[in-house]
């Protein structure tokens, strides 16, 4: 399939779930909550219709490249973001998040050791201080609570 092709579909789902996104933060009035999500979703409007426009147009004439997609390796960042989003409420956060994103990174193919250990780590904790203490937002704590 080619990458116009490919883009086209991508900006076409993209912007059925920013529009959809949109209508449901709009749900989300009480104290102007609902405008971030608001702003992230057009953003994502505006964004889709400018790689549809791009495909349409084919803004990137001669510069294709024929890509192989990775099937397995596909099916197991699919099934292990599954395996996420199940297990996060049962066993939590602390736990899950780090496990995700460290087999994340052996799925994409780091080797570096201080990526593989440190990533996992840091970007955890920077969420942990983004939700529950910038936007005070709870975090599940599965068997940890």
């Amino acid at each position: 399939m080619e990458m116009a092709v490919k883009d086209k579909i991508t900006a076409a789902i993209i912007f059925i779930l920013s529009v959809a996104g949109y209508i449901k933060a709009g749900e989300y009035e009480m104290g102007g909550a609902s405008s971030f999500p608001k702003a992230i979703f057009m953003g994502g409007i505006v964004l889709s219709a400018a790689l549809f426009l791009a495909a349409q147009f084919d803004f990137y004439k001669g510069k294709e490249k024929t890509e192989n997609i990775n099937v397995k390796r596909m099916a197991m960042i699919i099934g292990i973001s599954i395996l996420y989003f199940v297990l996060i409420d049962k066993v939590g956060y602390f736990i899950v998040t780090p496990l995700f994103l460290f087999s994340l990174t052996i799925i994409l193919g780091y080797r570096n050791k201080k990526i593989l250990f440190l990533y996992p780590l840091f970007f955890s904790v920077f969420l942990f201080l983004v939700f529950r203490l910038f936007l005070n937002v709870p975090l599940p704590m599965g068997i940890l609570s």
